[in-house]
């Protein structure tokens, strides 16, 4: 029986995402782990800790430590909730004369963002979780920086399904629902979102640490040189356009299909080096000329290091 059960944590641990690096030493990942969470736990103690207001820290250090302490202590892994809510909050912090941070205005900065993500988290009813926060620098001068958190919280049940059925005939965009008027305000962008992350499994009771995500994809970064199967523009990403009067093209359950594969193709093309998937996201957008009309998908893909944890996350 011990056998069996460590063969299937063997087979959750190396097979979990199939867009990402296989772990190959499970025993080295484990401690690696292990080595990370308690660096975690060493920064959280010291910044509440009295005997650190002289101590300083790299600007890209405190982004990691803040960074994957929120995530450590609010936020685990999850693809079964459908609905994305995304914020984002801006924090200055200063700097020393070495551009530095104390860890004293560090830990003053961490309480702002604790406060911040748990106005966001309550501001959203029903089932609900962190997914991550992500943490960036926005603006640097020379007296000090400017950070963007943004964090990803999703709710809803989730439609359990990997690929698109016959019946999935959705509008492209604008949250229309489906061709024939009912499920709004979802649209063909809002259920790929939903489908492609629905794919593959997460660890168990993991988080993220080293998130970050695309800038938005539009079609024409992403162009394929095959036709287009089904009359849109030649990318991964659905375009159309034409003249007035404006159509709002119902997408067929094949073309959600074509479209939800290919933008697992993107996430690959775009994926760093030894980071896993997080989320995918695909929305809608659209231009106007005098006369014309263009409609369109972007994506964004958010990536990061797991790393396994033993407790669920705390309360916000």
């Amino acid at each position: 029986m011990a056998c069996l059960l460590m063969l299937l944590t063997l087979a959750i641990l190396t097979n979990c995402k199939k867009e990402t690096v296989q772990n190959t030493n499970i025993p080295n990942e484990k401690y690696k782990d292990k080595m990370i969470v308690s660096q975690i736990k060493n920064f959280k103690t010291k910044i509440k800790s009295d005997l650190k207001s002289n101590e300083e820290i790299s600007i890209d250090s405190a982004i990691w430590y803040l960074e994957a302490a929120l995530n450590f202590t609010y936020a685990r892994a999850n693809n079964t909730r459908d609905i994305i809510n995304i914020d984002s909050v801006l924090v200055t912090v200063p700097t020393t004369q070495n551009n530095m941070i104390l860890i004293s205005d560090i830990a003053l900065v961490y309480d702002i963002l604790v406060d911040s993500l748990s106005v966001f988290y309550h501001s959203i009813s029903g089932e609900k979780g962190l997914i991550f926060t992500d943490i960036a620098t926005s603006e640097l001068t020379n007296i000090s920086v400017l950070l963007k958190m943004t964090s990803m919280i999703t709710t809803g049940g989730g439609s359990g399904l990997f690929d698109f059925g016959p019946d999935d005939y959705w509008k492209w965009g604008f949250e229309l629902g489906k061709c024939d008027g009912t499920m709004q305000p979802w649209d063909a962008s809002s259920q790929l979102t939903s489908h492609a992350n629905m794919d593959g499994c997460v660890l168990p009771i993991s988080c993220y640490t080293s998130v970050e995500k695309t800038d938005r994809i539009y079609p024409y970064s992403v162009s394929t040189s095959p036709p287009n199967p089904f009359g849109y523009g030649d990318y991964l990403l659905f375009e159309t356009s034409g003249l007035y009067p404006e159509v709002h093209q119902c997408l067929t359950p094949d073309a959600l299909n074509y479209y939800l594969d290919a933008l697992k193709t993107i996430a690959t093309l775009y994926q760093p080096s030894n980071k896993n998937i997080i989320k995918y996201y695909c929305s809608w957008d659209a231009a106007y000329d005098p006369g014309y009309w263009v409609h369109v998908h972007f994506a964004q893909i958010t990536y990061g290091v797991p790393i396994l944890v033993s407790d669920p996350p705390e309360d916000l």
